[in-house]
């Protein structure tokens, strides 16, 4: 049972809808009344944020949990902001930050000279400004927990399979009462994780391609059987090349990790319907970015029968797609993985 006297609950700008969301089942799981303590948000004549917290004496020796979706610049100054007081000017015991969208996810490879490796940066500011563990939600690669492990960050990934069988599982039992089959696709080896996560939770069978960068710069298949040994053994989960004779007159779902400009999702759905034959082609993703420009690349001329679409960003007009895409809540699975987190922080002497 947790003690709700033991933390105290905030909630930045960046999604506090999803955050009440998560707090709802944590308060479902631990039979508590735990609340949010209220930011002030304010800004001086200058232009310079004046985010407060009120009542910041409660924080002294207690466990921050704090909830922030970071997919802007001013998002992710407010939390490192508001953590590095909490926790160095007021004195809180420690900090469990819930991120279910992580900026910089992509600059993250050291192996690129040129470009700055800003997710080490932004989980070495993590670590300066007192973040002791994180919750993140299908985190776009590995490298951002291999980061926090460097850093002496307790870090956790919450895939949100079950959240998206709910919406999925009435499609696949629709395509065998027809007599077809249903895959989830894992466009390419980035998408194996929640892929296989997702395949495994559907109980369907898994197919996928492989990419790499021509001589020109661009992404494009290529068949390697021995790796697909390699990455099934890996997974202990078999997969299997996706091929027209395989995939033909049946239904795939396209599993990736972001919405972003749409380019790639548009290619890969025209990919298994005109390439491999599939008779219907879903979408999902844990989060809508929507890069300027996805409605041109992803909703005209659309491959996809229909998306998923998480709400770890949330999708407000500018990202909203007229009915084409259905809002996957992730909340359950991130409140059961937050409960047991905060079940397993020693209680203050």
């Amino acid at each position: 049972m947790i003690n709700p006297g033991q933390f105290v609950i905030m909630s930045g700008t960046g999604n506090h809808d999803l955050a009440q969301r998560v707090l709802d089942v944590v308060n479902g799981l631990g039979f508590n009344k735990l609340k949010f303590n209220h930011l002030s948000k304010d800004s001086y004549q200058d232009g310079e944020d004046d985010t407060s917290i009120e009542k910041p004496e409660s924080l002294h020796g207690k466990d921050l949990v704090f909830f922030q979706s970071i997919f802007g610049i001013p998002l992710l100054l407010e939390f490192l902001q508001i953590v590095w007081a909490a926790k160095f000017q007021y004195g809180a015991r420690s900090v469990t930050a819930v991120l279910p969208f992580f900026i910089y996810r992509r600059q993250d490879h050291p192996e690129i000279i040129e470009e700055i490796y800003r997710n080490q940066w932004l989980v070495a500011m993590m670590k300066a400004s007192g973040v002791d563990r994180v919750l993140f939600c299908d985190v776009h690669s590995q490298r951002s927990l291999q980061n926090c492990a460097q850093y002496g960050i307790e870090a956790y990934n919450v895939i949100p399979s079950t959240a998206f069988a709910e919406h999925l599982s009435p499609l696949v039992e629709t395509a065998h009462e027809q007599g077809r089959k249903f895959y989830v696709y894992a466009p390419d080896e980035g998408a194996l994780v929640r892929a296989v996560d997702l395949a495994k939770t559907l109980k369907v069978k898994l197919v996928a391609t492989l990419k790499r960068r021509d001589y020109k710069g661009d992404l494009v298949i290529y068949k390697d059987l021995v790796r697909l040994q390699e990455l099934s053994r890996q997974h202990s989960f078999p997969i299997a090349w996706a091929d027209k004779r395989r995939i033909k007159g049946h239904d795939v779902c396209v599993r990736d990790d972001e919405l972003a400009t749409g380019s790639t999702a548009h290619k890969t759905g025209w990919y298994a319907r005109k390439h491999l034959g599939a008779n219907k082609v879903f979408f999902c993703a844990s989060s809508a970015v929507c890069a300027p420009g996805w409605r041109r690349k992803f909703l005209r001329n659309t491959p996809f029968d229909h998306a998923f679409l998480g709400n770890c960003i949330p999708r407000d007009y500018p990202r909203s797609t007229g009915g084409h895409a259905t809002t996957v809540h992730v909340s359950r699975p991130l409140g059961n993985q937050l409960f047991k987190i905060m079940a397993g922080i020693p209680k203050a002497d």
